[in-house]
């Protein structure tokens, strides 16, 4: 009885904590980074999975971005990335993981994406704890950037795959 209360007691606890980061500096984003752009939703939809993997994990998108602007990584004109979604259900999961950063995320929303490749998965993904964030809240980080580069004609288009 006393180890059930206690397990609650945990799970309960962690499902009310938020996402938390250590705050990390610019350089610091770019050189955790595979690819650092800047760029402008203009699709969100859900990832092909099988129907055990849904039931079992969070649900999964791909956000996908017009990409203006390279700091960092071979980036083509579009770029596309993982995005779980925050649930009740899997509000742990997020909270502990930090993945939910696309819920406020809306086609048409511009975006200053550091993100990190997975290649077990061969997708990209990225966090608030990466500082991805709307390109509106990011005016340190363009600043400290610079001006970039524009998106490659043969830069990664969309992994993974819709």
């Amino acid at each position: 009885m006393i180890l059930r209360l206690l397990i609650a007691v945990m799970l309960l606890g962690g499902a009310a904590q938020a996402c938390s980061c250590r705050p990390i500096d610019v350089r610091k984003a770019v050189a955790d980074a595979d690819v650092v752009f800047r760029g402008t939703v203009i699709d969100i939809h859900d990832a092909k999975r099988d129907v055990l993997t849904d039931i079992l994990q969070p649900r999964k998108h791909i956000v996908v971005f017009r990409v203006n602007r390279v700091w960092k990584g071979d980036v083509g004109e579009t770029f596309a990335i993982s995005a779980q979604e925050v649930a009740p259900i899997t509000q742990i999961r997020a909270a502990a993981n930090c993945m939910g950063w696309w819920d406020d995320a809306a086609v048409g929303d511009e975006l200053l994406v550091y993100a990190r490749h997975t290649p077990e998965t061969d997708e990209y993904t990225t966090s608030i704890c990466y500082r991805t964030k709307l390109a509106k809240r990011s005016a340190q980080d363009l600043q400290e950037l610079g001006p970039g580069k524009p998106p490659t004609d043969n830069g990664q288009r969309t992994a993974p795959t819709p």
